[in-house]
C-alpha cells in the first residue's frame, strides 16, 4: 500500500507572493506547507499499485510479463511526481531595486531561484502587475524513503532521479491598507525529467533491460493560483490555493503512457518582513 511520504515532489506553480516587488533593502521570509489533494494520477497509482503488488507477492519465477514492468516503472514515475503528500515552503525574497526582486525557495526536494519584475503599480494602474521567472531542481529520493513509499520497491530499485524546471508566472496583486493583500496568477513550467530503474528479486527475471525501463521524458503544467494575506506591520498570516494541470506523458518500454491530470494545492505560510 501506498503511504505518506515525509516530503514528496511538488509543483512549481504555487507563488506564495503578491506582484508587487520589494523595495531595495526590504525582506520577506516564508514558512509554511503546501499539500496536493486532488490528482488522476496519483488516485490511478494507488489503485495499481495494489493490484501489481499483489501480482508480485504470487508470482513465481518467470511469471511476470512486460506489461507488470511497465507498471511498476509507471508506479515509480507517479509516485515520485505526483503522490498528494505535504511539502514543507521555506522562502527568503529580497528587494533589489528597479522594480526588480529575488527569491530562494525551498521546498520539500525542491530548490528554486527567481526573479520577479513588477511592470504595473496599483498607485497609477489600480493593481500591481509582476512577471517572475524560476529555475529548480529536484533532489535525489534518498532509498529509503522510496522503499517507504511503496510495497513494490521489492521489486523494482530506483537507480537515478533528476528533474529540472523553468517556471514563468505573471502575478497582480492589490493592497488593502496596510493589513490585507490579495493576489492572483497564471503559470506555466516546464519540466525536463529523468527516471532510472531496474527490476530485481523476482521481477528480475523476466528479462527486461534497465534501459528499456528508463523515463526521460518532458512534462508541462499549466495552472493559476488565488491567495491572500492578513496581518499587520511585520508578521502576516498567507493562504493561497494553486489548480495545476500537469501533462505529462512518458514512453515506457516503447509504449506512451499518460500521466496527465489535475492537481489542487493548498498552501499556507508564515511571513515576515523587514
Amino acid at each position: 500500500m501506498v503511504v505518506v511520504l515525509a516530503a514528496g515532489c511538488t509543483s512549481g506553480l504555487t507563488q506564495l507572493q503578491r506582484g508587487k516587488a520589494l523595495d531595495r533593502g526590504q525582506f520577506e521570509v516564508n514558512a509554511g506547507v503546501t499539500w496536493p489533494v486532488s490528482g488522476r494520477a496519483a488516485r490511478s497509482v494507488i489503485d495499481a499499485e495494489a493490484e501489481i503488488s499483489k501480482r508480485v507477492e504470487q508470482s513465481e519465477s518467470g511469471e511476470l510479463t512486460e506489461s507488470d514492468a511497465r507498471g511498476l516503472t509507471q508506479i515509480a514515475a507517479a509516485v515520485l511526481l505526483f503522490m498528494p503528500v505535504p511539502n514543507s515552503e521555506l522562502s527568503v525574497r529580497g528587494g533589489v531595486g528597479w522594480d526588480v526582486d529575488l527569491g530562494l525557495r525551498l521546498s520539500g526536494p525542491r530548490r528554486q531561484l527567481d526573479v520577479k519584475w513588477q511592470g504595473l503599480h496599483a498607485k497609477r494602474h489600480g493593481v500591481d502587475l509582476a512577471l517572475s521567472l524560476a529555475v529548480a531542481t529536484h533532489s535525489n529520493p534518498a532509498p529509503s524513503i522510496w522503499e517507504k513509499a511503496v510495497d513494490v520497491a521489492q521489486s523494482l530499485q530506483i537507480l537515478d532521479f533528476s528533474r529540472r524546471d523553468f517556471t514563468a508566472s505573471i502575478i497582480a496583486s492589490r493592497d488593502v491598507g496596510h493589513w490585507f493583500s490579495l493576489w492572483v496568477a497564471l503559470a506555466w513550467s516546464r519540466s525536463a525529467i529523468s527516471i532510472g530503474s531496474e527490476l530485481v528479486n523476482q521481477a528480475a527475471d523476466i528479462g527486461v533491460d534497465a534501459s528499456a525501463l528508463a523515463v526521460d521524458a518532458t512534462m508541462q503544467q499549466t495552472g493559476a493560483q488565488f491567495g491572500f494575506r492578513v496581518g499587520y506591520r511585520y508578521v502576516f498570516f498567507l493562504i493561497e490555493f494553486s489548480f495545476a494541470y500537469a501533462h505529462f506523458q512518458p514512453m515506457i518500454l516503447g509504449e506512451q503512457v499518460d500521466l496527465s491530470g489535475w492537481t489542487i494545492a493548498p498552501s499556507a505560510a508564515l511571513q515576515v518582513t523587514f
